[in-house]
């Protein structure tokens, strides 16, 4: 006998699912999914991301059933532990990714709200997210990267595919 984890159903009147520890709340707007669907949040141990120096400890979810696509992006916001956020990254520079195979890359329309220490993305389908800092200076790989100056008046997003190795990319207020 194998017990599945349970999740919420949600259909396609859409619906709100959250992590047991509240961090985490997904937005599934009407019309996204075309049949009822048991959504499922893990939350995953620092450990599953040791050694990858910007990842936000505590940030980390998978959402299943992992490769299930939307047909309307949906809304996912995830609240963070200021004190477990990697040194030399200002919290208020943290962005939510979602994990590809070779790294991490952006979601959609970034937005960070300071007062409640959460941030917020749109994505297009279901897998494993979680907050990474940005740093002035940064790696950025074929998965592409969204960039950040420490002003933040300028952001640089790099598409997935642009670059065929991995480059330090470095912007300049």
């Amino acid at each position: 006998v194998t017990v599945l984890p349970q999740g919420t159903i949600v259909g396609p009147a859409g619906g709100i699912v959250t992590s047991a520890d509240g961090a985490l709340v997904l937005d599934i707007p009407a019309g996204a999914l075309a049949s009822e669907v048991d959504v499922v949040v893990e939350a995953l141990g620092d450990a599953t991301f040791a050694g990858e120096a910007f990842f936000a400890g505590g940030t980390a979810y998978r959402l299943a059933p992992a490769g299930l696509e939307f047909q309307l992006q949906a809304r996912l916001r995830i609240r963070y532990d200021p004190n477990r956020v990697p040194a030399g990254i200002d919290p208020d520079r943290l962005r939510l990714r979602g994990r590809m195979q070779d790294g991490w890359a952006a979601t959609g329309q970034h937005q960070h709200r300071v007062q409640t220490r959460e941030v917020e993305g749109w994505i297009g389908g279901l897998g494993t997210f979680a907050l990474i800092g940005v740093a002035e200076g940064h790696w950025v790989g074929p998965a592409g990267a969204t960039l950040v100056s420490t002003d933040g008046l300028l952001e640089l997003e790099v598409p997935a595919g642009a670059l065929d190795g991995w480059t330090d990319v470095t912007l300049v207020a």
